[in-house]
């Protein structure tokens, strides 16, 4: 079933990673609703939430691309509250949206954007958003949006780090309403992790933290 997903991210971390996503959603069925291009400096903030409501209110799935600064991001908190929150606009409903979390893949740290953080210690399965002393399996909370990691009491349980990944398939079942997968699996097969995301939104057994 083909549903429209849109993406939010932090532009200057990954505009590359919202593109991957798109290109990955083209060929699928599923489809991507979102802005391209547009600069939200340009804008004063009642056109902006204007603007990304009118296209979340017309999508079913919000993918939140998580990148080094997307916790510092001034709309991506906006954007997934509006996702998780049921709008009526004249005669029309939209309940809330899915969520699916794609760790993005471990930056280029011999850019200075990054500076020395992560270059020691980490190799191809342990990016940045890992715990490197776990081997790269356990999920820094701290990396998360906060609307993120009250909508995922279940994994965290006040605990710093989380190791069952949506990319591990024996935990695919877990009781939290927002998915995490990592980039290169997500990318791998969007279908799967978009069609599911879609059905937690739908089950009344999940219930969702926006403020």
């Amino acid at each position: 079933m083909p549903h429209k997903v849109f993406v939010s991210y932090k532009f200057s971390d990954a505009a590359c990673t919202r593109d991957k996503i798109m290109n990955a959603l083209q060929g699928n069925s599923s489809y991507y609703k979102g802005e391209k291009g547009f600069v939200a400096l340009d804008y004063a903030d009642s056109t902006m939430k204007q603007y990304l409501g009118t296209m979340i209110f017309d999508s079913t799935v919000t993918v939140v691309v998580i990148s080094p600064n997307v916790k510092v991001s001034k709309w991506v908190e906006w954007e997934l509250r509006y996702s998780m929150e049921k709008h009526t606009r004249r005669d029309k409903s939209s309940g809330r949206n899915g969520v699916i979390c794609v760790i993005q893949n471990q930056p280029d740290y011999s850019s200075p954007k990054y500076g020395t953080y992560g270059q020691n210690g980490y190799n191809e399965n342990s990016n940045w958003a890992y715990n490197k002393y776990s081997g790269g399996k356990d999920l820094r909370k701290s990396v998360l949006p906060n609307l993120v990691i009250k909508n995922m009491k279940d994994s965290f349980s006040g605990e710093d780090y989380h190791g069952f990944l949506m990319s591990d398939e024996s935990n695919i079942d877990r009781k939290d309403y927002c998915i995490v997968v990592a980039e290169s699996t997500f990318l791998r097969n969007p279908n799967k992790y978009v069609d599911i995301a879609f059905k937690r939104a739908y089950d009344n057994s999940y219930t969702t933290e926006t403020r």
